[in-house]
């Protein structure tokens, strides 16, 4: 193969695969979201930098999968978001949130397996396997919770 082909490859790679950073939104209880942006300027979205983190539970033949985002900030850059969405977007928007791109799903925050924000979350299903089969259910979770919990649902 051609070497500029392979560091072309490689860069695009490194670009989409492994970036860490991910928009920011303002979710509610009831799965309405909206940007989390400069005031006035929405082109200006907010970004968050972290790595998807995956939970499988198996019962019988489904397996369950949960995901959340592990930020690499703490606990007062949360609070901070938070903050910046009610301002923005009014009380019922305070649980931020991540997405990777402007039309993908969306992640909890959290600092670890045992701490994770509340939020909207998408649990997906499949059976024995079989990813033909994959379904997928939104569940709200209303405390901090460890990612255990997130099944419980």
């Amino acid at each position: 193969m051609n070497k500029a082909f392979l560091f072309i490859c490689a860069i695009f790679f490194a670009q989409h695969v492994l970036a860490k950073d991910f928009y920011v939104y303002c979710s509610n209880n009831q799965g309405k979201w909206e940007w989390l942006h400069e005031p006035g300027n929405i082109l200006k979205i907010e970004k968050i930098s972290g790595e998807i983190r995956e939970k499988r539970k198996t019962k019988e033949i489904v397996h369950f999968y949960a995901s959340y985002l592990k930020i690499d900030q703490d606990i007062e850059y949360i609070k901070e978001l938070q903050q910046k969405c009610i301002s923005l977007h009014g009380s019922d928007y305070r649980y931020p949130q991540a997405s990777k791109k402007l039309t993908s799903e969306g992640y909890l925050l959290g600092l670890s397996d045992e701490e994770i924000f509340p939020g909207l979350y998408t649990i997906y299903t499949d059976i024995a396997g079989l990813y033909d089969s994959v379904d997928s259910y939104k569940v709200f979770n209303p405390t901090i919770s460890n990612i255990d919990q997130l099944f419980r649902k």
